[in-house]
């Protein structure tokens, strides 16, 4: 039985230390590039007359998002959208001469609401969402597993099973956790109002653990200078990031697909350092910059891996 776990724990380090050095590689090259999305050549598309139409009566459309959300989202003190999303909705804008005013809201339940009653065109949202009675969802353009935030002091775990007896949260009105509560009815979930929220309640051991997704939970835990949790296990499940768009609007739909489809690798790539590589650098207690700097190589690295799974998928489909 020893002679089987050291094997196995054997195995683990040499499959971990080969990836954590493609992770230190890939650091290598992003820290000496100094490519800009400005540097990029925007790719025009080719619209339909219908499309062109349609552009022509609606040159400016209603856009909302999730305001807490960051890497991905968030809108800042002076009201205006930042993140990951906001750079693909400058690029999409650019290429199709689409205005998008921005809606800001409070908090997420509100910006549902908005869309349940036509407030907005369009919200940012994963494509599992549980408004596809009101949205009609583009391609994909991000996707980001699933994984659990327990305690420093935690073991690693292969899947939520394995802490089905524990108080695990999951975070209220996010498209994902329909899914998770289906698969898994009979775990009672705990509902906390946000990442923070979440976070917070793990580190102080009022939950166990938070099951969000890879970035925004890494994100977090850095700007909150948390020190006592970790991400602890995965999760089969991921999520895939995508517009929603008002099911009255299927013109806007197509046209926002097109311009999807031509965004480049590079451009992907300049934009996730910018929110991510970024956020490294500008941390400023070096008590934690090793820690911050390993999550930052991970997090980068497994982007790019499932980013590019999504790709193929996309390409296998059209």
């Amino acid at each position: 039985m020893k002679k089987t776990i050291r094997k196995q724990n054997s195995k683990a380090k040499k499959v971990f230390s080969t990836y954590i050095g493609s992770c230190l590689a890939f650091l290598f090259f992003i820290s000496f590039s100094e490519i800009t999305i400005a540097d990029i050549q925007i790719e025009k598309i080719e619209l339909n007359e219908a499309e062109k139409k349609w552009l022509e009566t609606h040159p400016t459309v209603k856009f909302t998002g999730d305001p807490n959300w960051l890497p991905y989202e968030a809108f800042d003190e002076q009201g205006r959208y930042i993140g990951i999303v906001s750079e693909y909705i400058a690029i999409i804008s650019e290429i199709t001469g689409i205005e998008f005013k921005m809606d800001p809201s409070k908090t997420w339940s509100e910006s549902i609401k908005k869309v349940q009653q036509g407030v907005v065109d369009i919200i940012s949202e994963t494509d599992d969402s549980y408004l596809t009675s009101h949205l009609n969802f583009t391609t994909p353009y991000i996707a980001n597993p699933l994984v659990m935030v327990m305690r420093s002091n935690e073991s690693y775990v292969e899947n939520i099973n394995q802490i089905k007896q524990k108080k695990i949260a999951l975070i209220k009105d996010y498209g994902y956790a329909d899914k998770i509560i289906k698969k898994y009815s009979d775990i009672k979930f705990i509902r906390v109002n946000n990442i923070q929220d979440g976070l917070l309640s793990v580190s102080t051991g009022d939950v166990d653990a938070l099951i969000c997704t890879l970035a925004l939970c890494s994100y977090t835990i850095v700007d909150l200078g948390l020190n006592n949790v970790k991400i602890s296990g995965k999760t089969e499940f991921d999520t895939k990031l995508a517009l929603g768009v008002q099911k009255n609007m299927p013109e806007l739909l197509s046209i926002l697909n097109k311009a999807i489809k031509t965004i480049t690798p590079e451009q992907k790539q300049v934009i996730l350092e910018r929110w991510i590589k970024n956020k490294v650098e500008n941390k400023t207690d070096y008590t934690l910059t090793f820690q911050v700097i390993g999550l930052s190589v991970i997090l980068i690295s497994i982007f790019i891996i499932w980013n590019r799974r999504l790709s193929r998928e996309i390409n296998l489909r059209t």
